[in-house]
């Protein structure tokens, strides 16, 4: 992991590159603060940590290039991934109020990142109520969010939890204007099994599944989605044809 300030000379032209590069759900108005208090660019090669858990909250992060997991240890004292991370998405929310990590952050590939120290955001705020009012407004709606995501994927059947998987990062790919039709996963089979909840057999199965069905074509990690419609379509109705039962599947009753 290298960071690297920003200068006086890059500044402007960075400046502009985080604004546009910020979620588009973020008011244009926030954006444009946000943007300014860029103070170091980092990079990452993969397996680098970016936050470790019970780490004190310094910054907040935004995904340039590359991308990441959240993963903390579950009951078992397996590594459980919470959350991945791509391009135009911040990091870390959760701990924004509660100033402490409550997950490492490891790069799942070479990434870069946009970092945005706290104490100049607090110092901003001082100055513009409306900027900080707005922005602790975009993190409480990503936060619901989140949640809304964990807990419709606990009630999902296996064949639905791998549909909500693709779905989910062909909608990240796009709003990163990235290429979501063509995925090269920076995950391994087994991220994507403790994410979903699934065995590692159980993740590889389906994906062979949906390749007969003619949804996708698989290729190693790269993921080409023939039909995103009917992947989709699967998350209201898993047919019965489906190669898994949620009991056979799921890692968790």
């Amino acid at each position: 992991m290298k960071s690297y300030p920003v200068t006086p000379n890059e500044a402007a032209t960075l400046f502009q590159h985080c604004a546009d590069r910020l979620p588009r759900a973020m008011p244009a108005s926030t954006r444009a603060v946000l943007s300014r208090l860029v103070a170091s660019v980092v990079e990452f090669g993969a397996g680098d940590t970016l936050v470790h858990l019970g780490s004190s909250f310094n910054a907040l992060h935004l995904v340039v290039d590359g991308a990441f997991k959240s993963v903390m240890l579950g009951e078992d004292g397996q590594q459980q991934v919470i959350h991945f991370y791509w391009p135009s998405e911040l990091m870390a929310l959760d701990a924004f109020s509660s100033r402490t990590h409550a997950t490492d952050l490891v790069a799942l590939e070479t990434a870069r990142v946009y970092e945005f120290p706290f104490a100049s955001i607090e110092s901003e705020a001082l100055k513009d109520a409306a900027f900080f009012e707005s922005l602790l407004g975009f993190v409480s709606d990503r936060l619901v969010e989140a949640e809304g995501d964990q807990f419709m994927l606990g009630s999902l059947q296996a064949t639905q939890r791998l549909a909500f998987f693709l779905t989910t990062t062909r909608q990240a790919r796009e709003h990163a204007h990235l290429d979501a039709v063509v995925i090269d996963l920076p995950m391994t089979r087994r991220d994507i099994a403790s994410y979903l909840g699934l065995t590692t057999e159980s993740v590889s199965r389906l994906l062979g599944w949906m390749e007969r069905q003619a949804m996708i074509r698989v290729d190693r990690r790269r993921i080409t989605l023939l039909d995103a419609n009917r992947v989709k379509a699967l998350l209201e109705d898993t047919p019965g044809m489906s190669p898994l039962t949620n009991r056979s599947a799921a890692m968790h009753g």
